[in-house]
């Protein structure tokens, strides 16, 4: 994958098989990994399931963005604002990011009065998949459940 995308392969978390199981949708999360909060987080978790590193993420954000202008017909957006390296991702991002990555990625969040729950993005099934977890304004790297 890291070769398909030009990134440097560091070390991932789904070579050491922690991708590679299938979480429930239910469960809650035990082990997170934070990355830094400087409004590239949702890019940086994506970069480092991918290579192990956080380096990289602003090729990952031009790739979602690339994505997203080109157009999908799974993607009703044309255009986005994220080519600013601080903007935050929304939710047509983390979309992008599922059709980019090949993969679903599934977001464990606050979801209105339904409480803590996890959301799946893209149609792809898995694992492997990639699993985050969002605070309100901040993602990090769900690593076990």
């Amino acid at each position: 994958m890291c070769h398909q995308l030009s990134l440097t392969y560091v070390s991932s978390s789904w070579s050491h098989g922690r991708k590679l199981v299938s979480i429930p949708t239910t469960a809650p999360t035990k082990e997170v990994r934070q990355v830094l909060g400087d409004g590239a987080c949702f890019f940086r978790c994506l970069v480092f399931i991918c290579t192990g590193s956080e380096n990289e993420h602003a090729v990952v954000r031009q790739l979602v963005c690339d994505k997203i202008e080109e157009g999908s017909e799974h993607l009703n957006i044309k255009s986005t604002k994220m080519r600013d390296l601080t903007t935050w991702a929304t939710t047509d991002e983390i979309l992008a990011g599922a059709y980019v990555f090949k993969v679903p990625v599934y977001n464990c969040t606050n979801h209105g009065l339904s409480g803590r729950c996890w959301l799946k993005y893209g149609e792809e099934t898995g694992p492997p998949a990639m699993y985050l977890t969002h605070s309100g304004t901040h993602f990090d790297v769900v690593q076990s459940v």
